[in-house]
């Protein structure tokens, strides 16, 4: 029991860690824009990504996020954003690898038995 709450702790400690440098990432890369009195969140590099303000949705492709755009204050992005949930797997299966090349739920691991 104790094992397992000991690989919880860390995994736990390795998907903030990831979220956060992954969020900061996400943060220089954006950019706010302005058009038809709606104010826009952008990304550049994915130039599907999209939002307007208070909407909420996939973040970039390659960020595994859900994200929402507050808002534009002075030319930056207002984002909040919310990562794929962790869990430890079950005896005799395993959780699969952040897939990057989905868009979130999609992106995120699963438990293979």
């Amino acid at each position: 029991m104790k094992t397992e709450f000991g690989i919880f702790i860390v995994t736990a400690a390795a998907l903030c860690i990831f979220t956060t440098s992954q969020a900061a990432h996400i943060q220089d890369t954006q950019q706010g824009i302005q058009t038809d009195e709606k104010i826009y969140c952008t990304d550049e590099r994915d130039p599907n990504f999209k939002l307007a303000a208070g909407e909420q949705g996939p973040g970039p492709r390659g960020t595994c996020m859900l994200v929402k755009c507050e808002g534009v204050v002075d030319g930056k992005p207002v984002l909040t954003a919310i990562g794929c949930g962790v869990f430890v797997a079950t005896a005799g299966c395993k959780a699969t690898s952040y897939d990057k090349t989905k868009l979130y739920p999609d992106c995120c691991p699963s438990e293979v038995c």
